[in-house]
């Protein structure tokens, strides 16, 4: 993770720890909070890298964080990302399935 992604991690863990928020007041103070101007898409990366979700209240989206990592300790959220990058490995590079591709 760059260290841009760190200082937003570290913010998003710290804002939705208390509970839910407005998508926009997460990417608007979240800008401010680390000096950047990213758009929503890439808060949004970080936070999936968090394990948090966003749902959909009225018609405005909120993001929260899973509580179970609500009290993570954000030295984790690194290795959460590495964790999270086995999920995006193939069945089909499996080497065990190499009998079934044929």
């Amino acid at each position: 993770m760059s260290q841009k992604n760190d200082e937003a991690a570290e913010f998003l863990h710290d804002f939705l720890r208390d509970g839910p928020k407005h998508s926009t007041e997460c990417v608007s103070l979240g800008n401010s909070a680390i000096k950047t101007s990213y758009r929503i898409d890439w808060w949004r990366d970080i936070l999936n890298h968090l394990g948090g979700s966003a749902f959909k209240k009225g018609n405005e989206w909120h993001w929260r964080l899973r509580p179970d990592n609500v009290e993570a300790n954000t030295a984790d959220i690194g290795e959460r990302k590495e964790d999270s990058q086995v999920t995006h490995l193939s069945f089909a590079d499996h080497p065990s399935l190499d009998a079934i591709k044929g």
